[in-house]
């Protein structure tokens, strides 16, 4: 059975959170870009980025 972990860079998985849990009225959205590693049975992925959506998408 494999493994998952799932990195962060520094700070981003805070920012991540402050982010979505800005406004608690609306619901909001991020695209992660991560890399995947596989080491034996392990599979880690490492976020490299966060792509958050402008209002307008939300709007439509």
């Amino acid at each position: 059975m494999k493994t998952f972990q799932i990195k962060f860079q520094d700070q981003a998985l805070s920012e991540l959170r402050k982010n979505l849990l800005a406004d608690l009225e609306n619901e909001y959205y991020a695209c992660l870009l991560a890399k995947t590693h596989f080491i034996a049975d392990m599979c880690i992925i490492t976020v490299v980025e966060a792509v958050y959506p402008d209002l307008s998408f939300y709007k439509r």
